[in-house]
């Protein structure tokens, strides 16, 4: 993250409207990148279920005694390969990275330092909501990289999914050196 901090120098001039406006931006933006991390979520879960589905049923056909084609046990068994590759890939994507979501705890924002000072009621009101849109900043942050990570690990499951037709080939080329 990079910990940026508003440099308002006059803070008090900003109206109540003004600072509920900076607020409400703010929590527009830390949603989009909360449901960011959601449709992430979702995109993993398809791709595990598609490389557990196939995992399995190659493993199946590659475990069947029965009288069966070389080419096919040996590209069932690269399916197999590459889709354990392709859940190594996803694995981190399924514990729940931290994310900053709306809202604070009361411990966060019931602090005495809004509080212990000079201001009159509307301002000490604007102090608190501009220091909620610093948190919602770092959220924000925080999100994002946590997003590019996941997004990084979808595109590589991904990509490696792409290879399936291959293995039929590879396969072919396999029996014919064996």
């Amino acid at each position: 993250m990079n910990n940026w901090k508003s440099d308002l120098k006059n803070w008090k001039k900003i109206s109540k409207d003004t600072a509920l406006f900076f607020l409400k931006q703010s929590e527009e933006s830390l949603e989009e990148t909360v449901n960011t991390f959601e449709n992430y979520s979702n995109k993993t879960n398809q791709l595990l279920t598609i490389s557990i589905s196939l995992s399995t049923i190659s493993l199946g056909y590659f475990f069947d005694y029965g009288e069966t084609n070389l080419v096919l046990k040996i590209a069932a068994l690269l399916l197999t390969i590459l889709c354990f590759i392709t859940i190594l890939a996803l694995h981190k994507n399924l514990f729940f990275d931290k994310i900053g979501v709306k809202g604070s705890q009361p411990k966060q924002i019931i602090k005495d330092k809004f509080f212990s000072n000079n201001l009159n009621s509307e301002e000490e009101y604007i102090n608190i909501i501009l220091n909620e849109c610093d948190k919602y900043q770092d959220r924000i942050d925080l999100n994002k990289i946590v997003n590019g990570k996941r997004k990084k690990r979808i595109k590589t499951a991904t990509k490696l999914l792409l290879f399936i037709p291959l293995t039929i080939i590879l396969s072919k080329i396999i029996t014919m050196f064996i």
